[in-house]
């Protein structure tokens, strides 16, 4: 897949909460907001392949399948910060 522009793909990372003992606790709330980059678009000038970012909560994305993968097209401009 070709990304055009300040666009990068990115899948979600699956984060799970476990207690020392190794409990996997269940939550109400499902924050699903840190993907991983996977491709970034021509314009892009500070993310790259592998890097981590989380979605502001009310930006636009668009769902694509990647390899199988269910992923987001976001753009690097209005929609994402980095994390380190």
């Amino acid at each position: 897949m070709k990304l055009l522009g300040d666009r990068i793909l990115c899948r979600l990372i699956p984060q799970e909460k476990k207690t020392e003992s190794g409990l996997i606790l269940i939550t109400a709330d499902k924050k699903e907001d840190e993907y991983e980059v996977i491709n970034v678009g021509v314009k892009v000038k500070h993310l790259k392949p592998g890097d981590r970012v989380r979605k502001f909560r009310y930006s636009d994305s668009t769902q694509a399948m990647y390899n199988g993968e269910s992923c987001l097209i976001l753009s690097e401009s209005c929609d994402v910060e980095y994390v380190k």
